[in-house]
């Protein structure tokens, strides 16, 4: 019995707010900008995001998936592939 076909991942961008000024950009590997969005919205609803680096801001419940597009060189705060999350580091370096 032939093995079930793996459909094909591309790397998109999702846009995360925070409030209505403060945003942090996740790179995740998905089949399409849809599955990006629900794969983000269920990591933040898990709390498994905390660690991107938001500066507070006033009124805005959060943080929300607000935009999803294809990656096209971009840097992400995080990258999300094969259910690993990995956080781009803020450390400086003296």
């Amino acid at each position: 019995m032939p093995k079930p076909r793996k459909q094909q991942t591309e790397s998109f961008i999702v846009q995360i707010a925070q409030d209505l000024s403060e945003y942090a950009e996740v790179e995740v590997f998905a089949t399409s900008s849809t599955e990006a969005e629900e794969l983000v919205s269920t990591l933040l609803r898990q709390g498994k995001l905390n660690n991107l680096d938001f500066q507070r801001g006033d009124d805005r419940d959060g943080p929300y998936t607000c935009d999803s597009r294809k990656n096209e060189g971009e840097t992400p705060d995080c990258i999300i592939k094969d259910n690993t999350i990995t956080f781009r580091s803020t450390t400086s370096q003296s």
